[in-house]
């Protein structure tokens, strides 16, 4: 697919235009983690979506979603072209850590989170655009694949381990230890304590 917006089957190699400068500022860690400090998803979703106006984007306010594309698709790769993007392997990577932000940012308060979905049913309206506004998602907005999967109603995949998706993330990290050689495990800091603190520290 691609480009722009042709959905018409076009073989095409693989380009990647890295961006360093773009990475190096949008994708640090405390920029990343400072999104979670929003206790509303409409609130999450903007600052994850950053930068985004009628489908340009404003590189000193780029979020971790668009920050990521353009880091690696730059100005001619298919990761920065929103129907070409993918056709690069990496785009899965890219929305894998994506979704492991957002399960972070759920698992903070469940109870009320795996609940909480808000956001226009049309690309390009408010907050994200001037484009005329219709209705927001509720949870039992359907999303689907087309002919590779039916629709289903949002409520359906809110939780990685509800009745129809069946996954986690794990709460270790692996690390590398260059004197040895070898790989082991780490536990990683209780999040929401952790998460706190931060948010209380930065002022978010």
């Amino acid at each position: 697919m691609g480009p722009f917006n042709s959905t018409a089957k076009r073989p095409q190699c693989l380009r990647r235009d890295f961006t360093p400068s773009l990475s190096t500022i949008r994708l640090k860690e405390e920029v990343v983690r400072r999104t979670h400090c929003e206790t509303t998803f409409g609130a999450y979703d903007v600052k994850v979506q950053g930068g985004v106006r009628d489908g340009r984007l404003i590189i000193e306010q780029a979020g971790f979603h668009a920050a990521g594309h353009i880091s690696v698709g730059g100005e001619a790769g298919q990761m920065a072209d929103v129907y070409a993007s993918p056709g690069d392997p990496m785009f899965y990577l890219h929305h894998t850590s994506i979704d492991h932000e957002w399960w972070k940012w759920q698992n903070v308060d469940p109870e009320a989170r795996l609940k909480d979905a808000t956001g226009p049913t049309i690309a390009n309206s408010p907050p994200f655009g001037n484009r005329t506004s219709g209705p927001n998602i509720t949870l039992d907005f359907e999303i689907g694949l087309n002919e590779l999967e039916p629709k289903v109603p949002l409520r359906r995949v809110m939780n990685t381990q509800g009745d129809l998706l069946c996954y986690t993330y794990a709460k270790e990290k692996a690390v590398y230890d260059p004197e040895t050689g070898e790989w082991f495990s780490e536990e990683l800091t209780e999040y929401d304590e952790d998460l706190g603190r931060f948010c209380g520290d930065s002022g978010n």
